[in-house]
């Protein structure tokens, strides 16, 4: 789906996902660092790593590396869009959605109005929900 091309209403879902996806930016860093911990602990002949009843070590490793791949794809498709965003932009981005900080908070920050700072999410919006590309469709 095509920026130009989208409704409202699609627009203003792929902002809320994306919205979504930053705020829990740092949630995805610390994911992919369990991760890779468990799969460590679940590779080695520790006694004391718990297989479900269900599911044998294989399948456990195997999911566990899944899920290590897909929380390393979200954590890169977030850096390489953030590249093409302008220092403002991605200090907006920082104090808003990593920060988790108020509209207000950010605008104080950063010495603007709130509504400049609106403009600037909106910049945002649109630069990101192309450079994420199906990432900004995900829920």
């Amino acid at each position: 789906m095509r920026l130009l091309h989208m409704t409202k209403e699609e627009r203003k879902k792929c902002i809320k996902n994306v919205e979504k996806h930053f705020r829990n930016y740092n949630n995805y860093k610390i994911s992919l660092s369990n991760l890779e911990r468990q799969l460590s602990i679940a590779s080695s002949d520790n006694p004391r790593y718990y297989s479900p009843p269900h599911s044998n070590k294989h399948s456990s490793e195997k999911f566990i590396k899944s899920e290590i791949e897909f929380m390393k794809m979200l954590i890169e498709t977030i850096d390489k869009a953030l590249t093409e965003l302008s220092d403002i932009e991605r200090e907006f981005v920082q104090y808003r959605y990593f920060n988790k900080w108020t509209v207000n908070k950010t605008a104080l920050e950063m010495g603007y109005s709130e509504k400049a700072i609106f403009t600037i999410r909106n910049q945002v919006m649109d630069k990101l929900i192309i450079g994420l590309g199906s990432l900004s469709f995900m829920q």
